[in-house]
């Protein structure tokens, strides 16, 4: 317990690339106030910003012992699990760096839409595999990320093997089951413009023609409508999605 007091006394730092938390707190500056649920929220760093924004901020996580945010309430919890709230909990989740560490992607983004009240949104971000730098990476060495290893994982205090799993996730998959689980996409960006990319765009330009001249189905199939755009081509590090879902007012139940 006196360890847990002391991680409490240091003020939370991001788990992921700052560049994200930054564009996630710049977009719900724009938001109208309400619940939000950070999950899975680390340090609770993100969840800090939020709050002082005026949100009314929730925190979950699988390492409940990492958090340090003061004035928070937050809860264990497993995102391969049903999530231990009511429907219709909040108005917003944010999951930044998330579901890239679910194995179970499908049934934690219906847990997803099923807390969110209607008509409520979800910001998610993951790894961008498809701007152009990892594209030639691909290309020139066969690997799509570098190799997740133990060095690789933040300090954590838990044995449960799901909270050491990683996925390399891609654009489609997520899109198709977002869409699956009840929710529409309203935006996509990276979570920074990699201005030495544009050192690229004579490549850039010719996937943006492929693209292009490609089938409708082909096109749709691999969603070349947003990973060629410049958006993601041009994206940092990290993708951030917002969706909606559509689901009518309906009685809150557990």
């Amino acid at each position: 317990m006196a360890g847990k007091i002391e991680n409490r006394q240091l003020a939370p730092e991001a788990l992921t690339r700052i560049e994200s938390h930054d564009r996630v707190v710049e977009m719900f500056t724009h938001k109208k106030r309400g619940t939000v649920l950070d999950i899975p929220c680390g340090q609770g760093a993100l969840a800090v910003r939020l709050k002082s924004l005026g949100f009314d901020v929730s925190c979950a996580d699988i390492d409940p012992a990492l958090f340090r945010a003061e004035g928070i309430q937050i809860t264990k919890t497993n995102l391969n699990e049903p999530l231990p709230y009511p429907t219709a909990s909040f108005d917003y989740i944010a999951c930044i760096a998330g579901i890239h560490r679910v194995h179970r992607l499908h049934s934690a983004l219906k847990e997803f839409n099923r807390i969110l009240a209607p008509h409520g949104q979800l910001v998610i971000s993951f790894p961008n595999y498809s701007n152009i730098g990892r594209r030639l990476k691909f290309l020139l060495t066969g690997s799509i990320s570098k190799s997740v290893d133990r060095t690789a994982f933040h300090e954590q205090h838990v044995s449960n093997p799901d909270a050491y799993y990683r996925h390399l996730l891609l654009f489609p998959q997520v899109y198709f089951a977002m869409e699956a689980a009840g929710f529409r996409i309203t935006d996509v960006k990276g979570d920074k413009f990699k201005w030495k990319s544009l050192t690229l765009l004579p490549i850039i330009l010719t996937i943006k023609v492929i693209a292009v001249l490609m089938s409708r189905k082909t096109r749709d199939k691999y969603r070349l409508r947003e990973t060629a755009s410049s958006d993601v081509l041009l994206g940092g590090n990290n993708l951030i999605l917002t969706a909606v879902n559509d689901r009518e007012s309906q009685a809150c139940g557990p």
